[in-house]
């Protein structure tokens, strides 16, 4: 392996790890009656179960995202999780485009470990896993 190329793992690494931290601590919370997140998706228009679906959601794609060969997946499931993120704080903001920041690093953070994991994913052929 070349420097350049354990560089660029190192990084992804620390993305992916930061990503775990990230899901895991927002979708953990989630769960909790007491949280911040209650009020939040009540605010948007959401009913609390759906709060609990994205938690259960966001700590998934947190473990899934430690294996490469299905990083790629949960890449995308939390990039689909952010943008609709995206979508419910830009109609909530309020005058405080600053609250976009956080769903959108996330958003960046998961597309560059998306497009580096996508090669080593995990397909399905003929009813058989095989990395690709």
């Amino acid at each position: 392996m070349t420097k350049k190329a354990i560089a660029k793992e190192v990084g992804v690494w620390f993305l992916t790890l930061l990503l775990v931290w990230w899901m895991c601590s927002a979708g953990l919370t989630k769960f909790s009656a007491k949280s911040d997140w209650v009020r939040m998706f009540r605010n948007a228009g959401f009913p609390d179960w759906f709060r609990i679906v994205i938690g259960i959601i966001e700590v998934a794609a947190a473990a899934v995202i430690l294996v490469p060969r299905t990083a790629a997946y949960a890449a995308l499931t939390i990039i689909v999780i952010m943008i609709g993120a995206l979508g419910t704080v830009a109609m909530n903001m309020h005058g405080q485009p600053f609250r976009l920041l956080p769903a959108s690093l996330v958003l960046v953070f998961a597309s560059v470990v998306l497009k580096a994991r996508w090669k080593r994913r995990l397909v399905l052929a003929g009813g058989l896993a095989v990395e690709h």
